[in-house]
């Protein structure tokens, strides 16, 4: 265990707040402004197993477990992990008295925070930021937990409740719509500028901001589109920057291999994020707050979902295109729609389609530049994290 305590952050006018989180990396960009925030407001505690690069500076505590030999937040809790859970909770209550309240992330979590001798009196806010792991495990332990402590779930946008309930068959009598937070969003709008249509002379510049993990395996899938439609003599720059992962080898083996290696360049995560070289790009293909900040820019953005690859008949690997229906808050709204997986009823695209028909201007840039723009502005209020705290605790 490492514990960090800042006596001279802890205020006795404000109250006490616990963060739980098995994953507080610096891969989550908006973890820093909810800190800051959280901070701002609150004597703030963090309870985590993969601590931040960032400064601990502005928390009063923060313990990291080893998850091997003390506590796994991101395995259900037995009697003697229970026990460990309330002790540490309990040594912090002798110290700064008690919680008043608590956010954690479904769905192993909450089963610490709901079952805590420690705190029961304590308001708790279960935040749903990744819908699958409520099937995950077992669909029946979702359903289970949404029906036994459904006044504590709250949900980052209607899309992200529909799929939840309709993955689980069910509907929840309480629904507490919180927002999604993305990093930064007023500056990245404030710099927002509507595209110019695309010029047939210049070339077509694509961003694809993502971590390269193997859970973004859309990435192969748009690359490999882009290549066919640069093999048929179309002129494409293309950009991929993020923190390389398990996927990087693959990807860089799939570049070097073929003309792409000639167009598209590898850049590191950035932080901060350089406005104006992403706001160079014609087109974005991304997923998830990548994709609402790159819309927030102007930028027109592909809307993209994990793809696995599949072997077909003759034994060739064959990856799936996205299922979605093309651009973010243009034809696909992530905000109020869910992004299933399941889309029988609902027509989709190919990259390669969407991208031909920029390039041979069928769609018009600036006019989807425009919507993307008014799509932030419309729902900003669900993307701004003060607001999400706010509707969480008053």
């Amino acid at each position: 265990m490492n514990k960090i305590i800042n006596l001279n952050n802890f205020d006795n006018n404000k109250q006490n707040f616990l963060l739980i989180s098995y994953d507080a990396s610096h891969r989550y960009g908006w973890f820093y402004e909810l800190i800051e925030e959280l901070a701002q407001n609150f004597n703030l505690h963090l309870f985590t197993n993969i601590s931040s690069t960032f400064s601990y500076d502005q928390v009063v505590s923060c313990i990291t477990f080893d998850k091997d030999n003390e506590l796994n937040l991101n395995a259900y809790p037995n009697d003697a992990s229970l026990s460990f859970f309330d002790d540490a909770i309990n040594d912090l209550f002798k110290q700064f008295g008690i919680f008043d309240f608590v956010l954690d992330f479904p769905l192993r979590t909450i089963f610490y925070t709901e079952l805590s001798q420690m705190l029961k009196e304590t308001k708790k806010v279960h935040y749903i930021l990744y819908e699958p792991n409520f099937w995950i495990d077992s669909t029946l332990l979702g359903y289970l937990s949404l029906r036994l402590f459904e006044d504590n779930f709250y949900f980052a946008s209607k899309g992200s409740l529909k799929w939840i309930e309709k993955e689980l068959n069910m509907s929840l009598v309480k629904k507490n719509i919180v927002g999604i937070p993305v990093p930064q969003i007023d500056l990245f709008l404030a710099k927002g500028e509507i595209k110019s249509n695309h010029s047939q002379n210049e070339p077509l510049k694509i961003i694809i901001p993502s971590r390269i993990e193997v859970t973004k395996m859309y990435i192969i899938s748009s690359l490999l589109d882009i290549l066919k439609l640069i093999q048929e003599g179309f002129n494409i720059e293309v950009t991929v920057i993020g923190k390389d992962g398990g996927l990087s080898r693959t990807i860089q083996n799939i570049i070097n291999k073929s003309e792409l290696k000639a167009v598209v360049t590898k850049v590191p995560e950035q932080n901060p994020i350089d406005i104006d070289f992403w706001k160079e790009h014609d087109v974005a293909i991304a997923m998830g707050t990548s994709a609402l900040i790159t819309v927030a820019m102007g930028i027109p953005t592909i809307y993209s979902l994990p793809n696995v690859p599949k072997i077909n008949n003759n034994k060739e690997i064959i990856y799936e295109y996205v299922h979605n229906k093309g651009f973010l808050g243009i034809n696909f709204d992530s905000i109020n729609e869910p992004p299933s997986i399941k889309y029988e009823d609902k027509k989709t695209y190919t990259y390669y389609a969407l991208l031909k028909s920029i390039l041979t201007n069928e769609l018009d840039l600036s006019l989807l530049s425009n919507q993307s723009l008014e799509y932030i502005q419309k729902n900003i209020d669900l993307l701004r994290i003060k607001n999400i705290i706010h509707r969480c605790y008053g």
